[in-house]
């Protein structure tokens, strides 16, 4: 969340608010249940907005 509320800019919120908008989501189904599938869900959620944070670090 911090990256979300102090880091991101406008032009990243395109596609980074529906991908912050589903791993909350995720993260509080993830603290609900023991399913893998879900842990894994949100750990690929984490990682594709790790991916962009990186990106905008390059650039």
């Amino acid at each position: 969340m911090v990256l979300w509320t102090d880091y991101f800019k406008p032009e990243h919120l395109p596609q980074l608010h529906d991908l912050f908008w589903k791993a909350t989501k995720r993260a509080g189904e993830a603290k609900k249940t023991t399913d893998a599938t879900v842990g894994q869900d949100l750990l690929d959620q984490i990682a594709e907005i790790d991916t962009i944070f990186w990106a905008t670090k390059k650039g």
